[in-house]
């Protein structure tokens, strides 16, 4: 696939056409069989209602840094509608020791 070929279709089956498998709750993900290799995953939600956003992050701070943006922001931005949350790479790193599965660790 290349950059002109990018999923349009940003659901679970879209993602599954362009070969995206191994779909995992959060909840399952130490306990289930994801790759050591690089490559690419997507964080997907399965309701396609509104979103309720929480008024400060439960990410806690990265680097010194509180990660919360404002709630007027988050609802500003939102793409109604989206299933697709994120979309990531994990590298082998430095070390050749960080592909999906200790990417989707951190």
């Amino acid at each position: 696939m290349t950059l002109h070929d990018e999923p349009t279709d940003r659901t679970r089956n879209g993602l599954q056409h362009y070969g995206f498998r191994g779909f995992v709750p959060f909840a399952s993900l130490a306990s289930s069989d994801v790759p050591e290799e690089p490559g690419v995953y997507c964080v997907i939600r399965p309701a396609v209602g509104e979103p309720e956003f929480r008024p400060v992050s439960p990410a806690g701070h990265y680097q010194g840094k509180d990660p919360t943006a404002s709630l007027s922001q988050l609802e500003a931005l939102w793409v109604s509608g989206a299933t697709v949350v994120y979309i990531g790479k994990a590298n082998h790193g430095g070390n050749q020791r960080r592909g999906l599965r200790k990417r989707l660790q951190e």
